[in-house]
């Protein structure tokens, strides 16, 4: 088992820093999750389980109660909550800022507490 867990946490790793998208500060924010599941594991401080789900919610992004609406009058993302606009930003100042959208919902990248 301590090798697969090795060798997943290897894979994962290849995967985020192969992820032309992704920001190298998130980049390193997710390796170092990774990392330090596996320190953990190996002095005995997290079981084998919270090790493998540490790994697999390395990169969590987090969903908000924001609806997103490009709008092409402005060329920026509407950030919505009930029909009223509280943001208008750019993509990259979203991913600046630590958001991604998937679905018309605002996602915040980071752990999930």
């Amino acid at each position: 088992m301590e090798r697969y867990i090795k060798e997943y946490a290897s894979a994962k790793i290849k995967k985020v820093n192969a992820n032309e998208l992704m920001q190298d500060e998130f980049k390193k924010q997710t390796i170092e999750k990774i990392n330090k599941a596996l320190k953990q594991k190996e002095i005995g401080l997290i079981t084998i389980d919270e090790t493998i789900k540490t790994i697999l919610e390395a990169w969590n992004m987090k969903k908000t109660n924001f609806t997103v609406i490009y709008n092409t009058k402005t060329n920026k993302y509407d950030i919505m909550r009930f029909g009223i606009v509280y943001y208008s930003l750019t993509e990259q100042e979203l991913i600046h800022k630590g958001f991604t959208i998937k679905d018309n919902k605002l996602y915040e990248r980071g752990e999930q507490k």
